[in-house]
C-alpha cells in the first residue's frame, strides 16, 4: 500500500506469515524499516502454531513508529 501525506510518500509492506519464526530475521526488518522512515511493515500472523505471532508482538514494542 502506498499513500501520500503532508509529510510526503508512505509505503506499508504486508508480511503473510505461518509458522515463519524460525526463518524469520527481526533485526533485518527493524534496522531496514529505521533507515527509512517513509516504510512500514505490516505482519499478518495466519494462524500460526509456532511463536510467530510472539516475535511480530516483540517486533511491534521494540520500534512502535515501524
Amino acid at each position: 500500500m502506498v499513500e501520500r501525506s503532508a509529510g510526503g510518500l508512505s509505503v506499508t509492506i504486508v508480511v503473510p506469515a505461518y509458522n515463519e519464526a524460525e526463518r524469520l530475521e527481526p533485526e533485518a526488518f527493524l534496522r531496514f524499516a529505521a533507515e527509512r522512515a517513509w516504510l512500514r511493515f505490516l505482519f499478518v500472523d495466519d494462524g500460526s502454531s509456532d511463536r510467530s505471532g510472539d516475535l511480530f508482538a516483540s517486533m511491534a514494542r521494540e520500534c512502535p513508529t515501524q
